[in-house]
Order: structure tokens, then C-alpha cells, then sequence
């Protein structure tokens, strides 16, 4: 639990910066060991950080199929498990999607 605590507080933390979304992506993506995303409400990517394929999670996450049917299971998406949310940055309503690599192929 502390180690959740930690987390949280590292990514409040961030919001509090000049540039709050790029502080949040830089932060989750080194948090998670993966790589993190942030998305405006036309799904346009605004800010990214780590070694996924952005433009290819980017395009799976923007069809209408998945969007309407967002759950909390990851996505898998290539070798990458992704998990998205709307998150509520200074009145605006953003995506934000962290991409980890499954277990079989983080060992690769």
C-alpha cells in the first residue's frame, strides 16, 4: 500500500507543474516501466513518453469499437498491454493510457 501511496503522490505531483500533462506522461511512463500517453477529447495524441508504438496504440485506442466498450482490462495491443482512462486536468477532460509489456515478452 505504501508503494501505491508513493506512486499517486509522485503523479499529483506532477499535475502541479508548468506543464502538467508532459509532467504526468514523463512521470506514469517511468513509474510503470513502460510508456504512457495523454489524449485530448478528439483523441488527437498531445503527449507521450517511452518506447511503445505510439501511432499503432494510438489508431487501436481512436476506433469507435473500443472506446464504446472501455473496461477495466488492459488492451492487448501488439506486444503491449494498455489500460486507458478520462482523467481532469485544470477543467479539461484528457485520456491518459499506460502501456506496459506482457509478461512474456518483457523477458525478451
Amino acid at each position: 500500500m505504501k508503494k501505491q501511496d508513493s506512486y499517486l503522490s509522485e503523479l499529483v505531483q506532477a499535475l502541479s507543474g508548468q506543464d502538467p500533462l508532459a509532467s504526468l506522461v514523463q512521470r506514469a511512463g517511468r513509474l510503470c516501466a513502460g510508456s504512457a500517453f495523454v489524449f485530448n477529447h478528439q483523441f488527437e495524441l498531445l503527449h507521450s513518453s517511452g518506447k511503445a508504438p505510439g501511432r499503432l496504440i494510438t489508431e487501436q485506442l481512436r476506433g469507435p469499437a473500443i472506446r464504446a466498450e472501455r473496461s477495466a482490462a488492459p488492451l492487448p495491443i501488439g506486444r503491449w498491454l494498455v489500460s486507458s482512462r478520462p482523467v481532469e486536468v485544470r477543467h479539461q477532460t484528457y485520456t491518459l493510457a499506460i502501456a506496459v509489456l506482457r509478461e512474456d515478452d518483457s523477458e525478451r
